[in-house]
């Protein structure tokens, strides 16, 4: 009777101790150590994905496609307040150009933040910045060159580098330093 009680006493206690496991991932923590608490976030919270898909010549069939997106490598930033440090990590950007003829592929090029060093002297800019944003400008049917307008913001701040990219068809691009804000 009683290897029945500690049986019994036995599957009680492993079935109160079951929880079902939260199986999706949070993209945000938090841990509290002596008064201090700490939270870690990405930003953006999920990765994103932007797409422009538009018909530069009608007669000839010359479609631009650019993707902007996140990618997985980025910076991290503390930021405390209070009894509190949260450390943001902000994704870096990436754009993909693709130019093609009916479907067929005639250029691609993909830009990144470091693609822009060169241009840029301030070496802590490059640190906290990302690629904030991608436009579509123009297109010269008679160059079949299309001209293009990115911008790298550094977070926090309306701090920013624009440049102008002019990219033809025989994927060559020449990236010029627009303004800065």
């Amino acid at each position: 009777m009683a290897k029945n009680y500690l049986l019994l006493l036995t599957v009680i206690l492993l079935l109160t101790d079951c929880k079902p496991k939260n199986e999706s991932s949070s993209n945000q923590t938090t841990s509290t150590t002596d008064s201090i608490e700490t939270k870690f976030r990405y930003e953006p919270e999920e990765h994103l994905e932007e797409s422009i898909d538009t018909l530069l010549d009608k007669d000839n069939n010359i479609r631009l496609k650019l993707k902007r997106y996140s990618l997985d490598s980025g910076f991290e930033v503390p930021f405390e307040y209070g009894n509190t440090i949260e450390t943001v990590f902000f994704r870096d950007f990436a754009v993909d150009l693709k130019l093609m003829i009916d479907d067929s592929l005639i250029t691609e090029t993909k830009f990144q933040k470091d693609d822009f060093k060169s241009k840029i002297d301030d070496i802590d800019f490059l640190k906290m910045a990302y690629l904030s944003f991608v436009d579509f400008e123009d297109y010269n049917a008679e160059n079949q060159e299309i001209k293009l307008t990115i911008m790298l913001v550094m977070i926090e701040t309306d701090y920013a580098y624009i440049f102008e990219i002019k990219h033809d068809k025989q994927g060559q691009s020449t990236i010029t330093l627009k303004e800065t804000t």
